[in-house]
């Protein structure tokens, strides 16, 4: 039978992450184990972590891919899911939901899930969230949007494709770009869905923007073939 391990990331993000294992305690499907990545965090969240039976890594130097590496490393399951602490599940089935597309067809690599505002998100955050995350589920083959924040990947696949342990930020797209290169597919499963506070611009973080800019020009994850200069006479 197929197994599921769990890994989170937290900073400072004890009253989330309570709420988080509470949810996962009422999943259909339970994890056969629980990780956190701890960034460095002053409040009580290594406590929260310990009274929910979630084994504790802890980083200082802080990069998304990096710490998601060390938490995958760790786990013993054939999938594994990767949440933010501040992700709330939406109902029991969420596990569930988020697994079936890598049960039913192999060639995907990862599925992600739907992502929902919660009544303190902002305006902006709210239209990336519903304009990103659709009620519509699909299969992508060449499209490389994923979002580690409500996702699942096939460990066997990550042993050959780790997240970049450099990349300050959408280490979720790197890695889509380069398992659909070898020939795997990614869901989007509306059906798995979470409370999500922010969007995935950061309510027009301008400094945030400029970064993930950056890393796309750098990774050439996203090229346009043909001339901007076409039409002019």
């Amino acid at each position: 039978m197929t197994s599921v391990s769990l890994v989170t990331r937290s900073k400072n993000e004890a009253d989330e992450l309570r709420i988080l294992a509470t949810i996962i305690q009422r999943q259909s499907i339970q994890p056969i184990e629980l990780i956190v990545v701890d960034n460095n965090s002053q409040d009580d969240s290594t406590q929260v972590a310990d009274e929910f039976g979630f084994k504790v890594l802890s980083t200082e130097t802080y990069f998304p891919g990096a710490a998601l590496n060390s938490g995958i490393a760790e786990t013993t399951g054939d999938f594994v899911i990767l949440v933010s602490s501040h992700c709330i599940p939406t109902n029991s089935r969420w596990i569930e939901n988020l697994i079936e597309p890598l049960l039913e067809d192999e060639s995907v690599a990862g599925a992600y899930g739907r992502q929902l505002p919660t009544s303190d998100s902002k305006p902006n955050d709210i239209r990336d969230l519903y304009s990103l995350f659709g009620s519509e589920s699909r299969v992508q083959s060449t499209d490389i949007f994923f979002h580690n924040a409500n996702s699942v990947i096939r460990k066997s696949v990550w042993l050959d494709v780790p997240f970049s342990s450099t990349a300050t930020n959408i280490e979720d797209r790197i890695w889509a770009k380069e398992v659909l290169s070898l020939g795997h597919r990614i869901f989007y499963t509306s059906k798995a869905s979470v409370f999500h506070g922010h969007g995935v611009n950061h309510n027009g973080n301008e400094s945030r923007a400029a970064s993930v800019v950056k890393v796309f020009s750098e990774r050439n994850l996203y090229a346009f073939e043909g001339r901007e200069d076409w039409y002019r006479l």
